[in-house]
């Protein structure tokens, strides 16, 4: 059976430039293919060699002179135009840039709230001022030791939420004038197991018995609101209730 001769593309690329004047000396042209034309040309490679490699030992074929010259015109380029097997470069793409949410543009609140000792607050806002020795801190003895207690925080205007971050417990440190200082991370509950809730879905997050900032991404599309409900924690003996030092929202930002 005679192998057929491979052919070329119907049309050239439209990027293919030669020169119009006869004279001036053939220089080498840089031809940007689409991904589809580099794979068509080195699939014409590919057919080439195999063709003049079963025609090697059979001369006078027509499909072997038909191979030599598409060869030749594929490889060294016709009336001096190189091609560049490489694709063209691609349109620039939409790209998200994540940035955090601006605390202030955020309303928190808590079903459950220790009452303020003196000048010391305990509320939700506390987990939005960007400082760990101010904490929420739930009612342990009205609410107990944590699940089933819930932080909302609602943002002015919907966010495209990418992630939320956390710090966990109470961390500060309570200095006594003549005594040794309390340490309040340890005597306070901890949270372990979170349930976040948006206006797109439910995760569940563990969290980690530690000071530093924990992270957990959400990719959750546009919101209004985020929902932190208390599944399960770290439990003190000293006292019942649970505390967050520090919340915060990455939100993606189209540019």
């Amino acid at each position: 059976m005679r192998a057929a001769a491979p052919t070329l593309p119907d049309q050239a690329p439209p990027e293919l430039v030669a020169s119009d004047d006869a004279d001036a000396p053939a220089k080498p042209t840089t031809v940007l293919l689409t991904r589809r034309q580099v794979r068509q040309v080195r699939s014409l490679h590919r057919s080439v060699r195999i063709t003049a490699r079963r025609h090697r030992r059979r001369p006078g074929r027509p499909a072997l002179a038909a191979s030599a010259a598409l060869l030749a015109a594929v490889s060294a380029g016709v009336g001096g135009i190189a091609l560049a097997l490489r694709p063209a470069p691609e349109p620039p793409r939409a790209t998200a840039l994540d940035i955090p949410v601006d605390p202030s543009s955020v309303t928190a609140t808590a079903t459950s709230t220790q009452a303020a000792d003196g000048s010391t607050t305990y509320t939700a806002a506390n987990t939005l001022d960007g400082d760990p020795a101010t904490a929420w801190n739930s009612n342990g003895r009205r609410d107990g030791k944590g699940p089933g207690i819930a932080l909302t925080y609602t943002f002015a205007r919907p966010v495209a939420l990418r992630a939320i971050s956390l710090r966990n417990g109470y961390q500060r440190t309570r200095q006594r004038p003549g005594r040794s200082p309390v340490d309040l991370y340890p005597v306070n509950g901890r949270v372990r197991r979170l349930r976040v809730v948006t206006d797109t879905g439910t995760w569940t997050w563990n969290l980690a018995d530690t000071r530093a900032q924990q992270s957990f991404a959400v990719g959750a599309g546009r919101t209004g609101s985020v929902r932190l409900e208390i599944l399960t924690v770290y439990s003190s003996k000293t006292y019942p209730d649970v505390a967050i030092s520090e919340v915060g929202f990455t939100s993606a930002l189209e540019r």
